[in-house]
């Protein structure tokens, strides 16, 4: 998307692992990290 800043998407990629709970697992990084993906989808 060209109204998303390369920091924006670093912003939202440190907010899945530093927000995330210890107790975090692959599975919920993994529909996390798909949320961004599709976010930034045209």
């Amino acid at each position: 998307r060209a109204d998303v800043e390369p920091d924006d998407v670093l912003t939202m990629l440190l907010g899945v692992f530093f927000a995330a709970p210890a107790g975090n697992t692959p599975e919920r990084t993994g529909r996390l990290l798909d949320l961004i993906v599709d976010a930034l989808r045209p």
